[in-house]
């Protein structure tokens, strides 16, 4: 049982006495650029503050027991229980700092769970839950004017041990002063009338941007400044809490804290990316000049609120020197220094895993799509909190229809039973953050709208913007060359970090870089590097998705290659009358937001199938067992080595003939087919070097040792025969029998 420390309830006048002890966010001198020291705030502002309320309201000691359950021995002491549940030997120190209660923590372990530095000096209980917001005094203030009338339901919160996102909620909820939108949730944004309303959905609105700038804008009276304001911040400041922030001085400092005050809780600093800053919907990259903008706001703003502010309390000198220092701070040095100290803060540094961490969700602009979620549920509003710097094209309503998409799908069913589940499963596993050990490749009949609906999901994924979750590329980023290997930049292989879709349309023709690919199908690690810049490893994240009217070149005998790929042809059967063709159908389909919306929502439900299946890889895609064995038989169609076997050679029972073909004869035949047939010569030559292994798979015996024949001409000739095949002689000359 905890014994709290005697003591009276304090008035303001001892409270700041132990201000200076208190992290430095919260300090009330601030300084200059030289360091002088500027005049405190006056005992009236400092006992208006939230974090002085609270702190008087709930000492340290009644702080410690209720959120941490430490125990006091001794009424001073307090040790930190073990998981057995006996006293341990780290500690924190609760004392009198001028007759106001502060505590020190001592060591490593107690120092983790209060997540404040070991031995790091005095805390106040406003300070403890400034460490609990991860340094964001603007949430602590805001927790503290929410719990001002319930402190017992704040240490409740505390001691389940939060997360920011908990905390963010938790101080967003009514009685905060902060500009809020509640318009009602409004179905006919979605274009339909079926949607569930807020209470269905079971979270509540969040607000527009353009509401919380309108709700802001309007507590401005000068229309200068809603200008200003409006057309250089994109990110909106929390005017609403302007008057709460008169105390703080001119000083580059004081301005930093208004600043973050303003716009704290909307810009971060990405660890590969620099800044970034909350649009209302997605974070943008940013760069110095948006931030030097956003100073610049904040001093204007800053100062006609307070100027205001000041005349209302009819305090001339005070309004004049916030004119003053207002029109000294327009210029480029404090501008730029204040633009610095905001970069280097350590609220606005975040690690690299915590952007874009929830692969089961989708950001929208209309809000955020839950994979989990049933079928037909409406986005999810937007929150800061999970930190996504990707946005679709497509609105996000689940349940948008296009006739041309289902006339499209139901002609390519034509094909083989089962093609448009195959499709729809590898459309949904595209808007996932998540690999399934898979490829996809169709091909076959071009003018039957194969790729329109493929090239409508990847401008839906976001089109190749920085903000966009898909990227397309020509298929000689992933074809197998000569100059592969090496430390060589790679700047299209390293435009994919982070993305969900990679789409190659008029995919064929050519042999796959085949480590790789299996790489990008199993989201293993791979090594990339920019242009100018060193290499660096990342996990990969996207579907490999490709689209011709000819199949891509595999070895047939990579069991890993053949186990990932699943070819779809498209055969005759879906072939449309030239009449028949409507040209319009593939612009529909990509140029207009119906089109769009229509092609994402067909993968969304594919993506919400795959989560409920319960199953992951190649099987959570629900690709029918009709499609997995048709796409066997197209394999030896993607091996040119097979194809060139069934074009240009036969069988000859016969053995030791003497017009058996040698290894060389063979090559050179190969070489000429694989011209007559556009396969580009660069891809002739692996095939070559892997001839002798890859006839002997195929049944054919190749000696280690040259032998001679006598040919029926009379000629003989020494080489390696391959008994058991001949060459047919073709019109194109693949091969002559007298060239040899």
């Amino acid at each position: 049982m905890s014994v709290r420390v005697q003591a009276t309830r304090y008035g303001v006048s001892e409270f700041i006495a132990s201000l200076p002890a208190v992290p430095e966010v919260v300090r009330s001198v601030a300084t200059t650029a030289s360091g002088a020291p500027v005049k405190r705030r006056s005992a009236e502002e400092i006992a208006g503050l939230p974090g002085t309320r609270m702190s008087l309201l709930v000492p340290v000691s009644e702080l410690l027991p209720a959120v941490w359950s430490m125990e006091s021995p001794d009424g001073a002491n307090f040790t930190f229980p073990r998981s057995d549940g006996t006293n341990g030997s780290s500690r924190v120190r609760v004392y009198l700092l001028d007759d106001v209660e502060v505590c020190t923590a001592y060591g490593t372990r107690v120092a983790e769970a209060m997540r404040i530095p070991d031995g790091a000096g005095s805390h106040s209980t406003f300070s403890l839950i400034i460490a609990f917001c991860g340094g964001d005094a603007t949430l602590a203030s805001r927790l503290c004017v929410r719990f001002m009338d319930n402190p017992e339901a704040l240490m409740e919160l505390l001691a389940g041990e939060p997360d920011f996102a908990d905390l963010t909620a938790a101080a967003a909820r009514p009685g905060v002063s902060i500009a809020r939108d509640e318009t009602p949730y409004d179905d006919t944004e979605f274009g339909v009338d079926d949607f569930p309303r807020d209470s269905e959905f079971g979270t509540p609105d969040a607000p527009t941007a353009d509401a919380v700038l309108d709700a802001a804008l309007a507590k401005l009276t000068v229309p200068a400044v809603r200008r200003t304001l409006a057309s250089t911040v994109d990110s909106v400041p929390d005017i609403s809490i302007a008057g709460q922030l008169t105390h703080l001085a001119w000083t580059q400092y004081g301005m930093t804290e208004r600043w973050c005050a303003y716009f704290g809780g909307m810009w971060k600093r990405h660890p590969d990316k620099g800044m970034m800053r909350w649009s209302g919907k997605v974070w943008e990259p940013a760069d110095v000049y948006d931030v030097r903008r956003s100073v610049m706001a904040t001093i204007r703003a800053t100062g006609e609120v307070e100027s205001t502010f000041y005349e209302k309390k009819e305090d001339d000198d005070r309004q004049a020197g916030c004119r003053g220092f207002a029109k000294g701070f327009e210029n480029r040095g404090h501008n730029t220094q204040i633009a610095e100290a905001i970069m280097s803060l350590p609220t606005m540094s975040t690690k690299l895993e915590e952007w874009d961490a929830d692969d089961d969700l989708i950001n929208t602009p209309l809000g955020i799509l839950d994979f989990h979620d049933p079928e037909g549920t409406p986005p999810h509003p937007h929150d800061p909190a999970r930190m996504m710097t990707m946005i679709t094209k497509a609105s996000g309503n689940p349940l948008a229809k296009s006739k041309d998409l289902d006339a499209i799908l139901a002609n390519l069913e034509k094909s083989g039973e089962g093609i448009n589940r195959a499709t729809q499963g590898f459309a949904g596993a595209s808007i996932t953050g998540l690999t399934h050990d898979a490829i996809l490749q169709t091909h076959g009949f071009a003018g039957v709208g194969k790729s329109s609906y493929w090239e409508a999901l990847a401008l839906g994924m976001g089109g190749g913007a920085a903000t966009s979750y898909s990227a397309t590329a020509m298929i000689d980023v992933i074809a197998k060359t000569r100059g592969d290997g090496g430390d060589r930049p790679m700047p299209a292989l390293e435009a994919l970090r982070g993305k969900r879709m990679f789409y190659i349309d008029e995919a064929g023709g050519c042999h796959l870089n085949e480590p790789l690919v299996k790489t990008m199908a199993g989201g293993a690690r791979l090594r990339t590097r920019a242009l100018n810049q060193a290499g660096s490893e990342w996990s990969v994240k996207f579907t490999l998705v490709m689209n011709g009217n000819t199949v891509v070149l595999v070895t047939v005998s990579d069991s890993g290659m053949i186990r990932r790929f699943v070819s779809i042809e498209i055969t005759e059967a879906s072939k449309i009358a030239d009449e028949d063709v409507d040209q319009m159908v593939r612009d529909r389909l990509l140029y207009t937001q119906e089109g769009i919306d229509a092609v994402f929502a067909w993968a969304v439900t594919g993506a919400r199938a795959m989560f409920a299946s319960g199953m992951t890889g190649l099987k959570s895609l629900g690709i029918p067992a009709t499609v997995m064995a048709n796409a066997g038989t197209h394999l030896k169609d993607m091996n040119p080595l097979r194809r060139w076997l069934d074009d240009c050679t036969e069988d000859a029972p016969t053995q030791s003939s003497p017009d058996a073909p040698t290894l060389r004869e063979l090559e050179l035949s190969f070489n000429r087919w694989s011209k007559s047939v556009a396969l580009q010569t660069n891809q002739a030559g692996p095939v070559i070097a892997s001839m002798p292994k890859s006839l002997a798979a195929a049944g054919y015996v190749v000696p280690a040792d040259r032998g001679k024949r006598t040919r029926k001409n009379g000629t003989a000739l020494r080489g390696r025969y391959v008994d058991g095949l001949r060459l047919i002689p073709l019109p194109y000359g693949a091969y002559a029998p007298n060239e040899f």
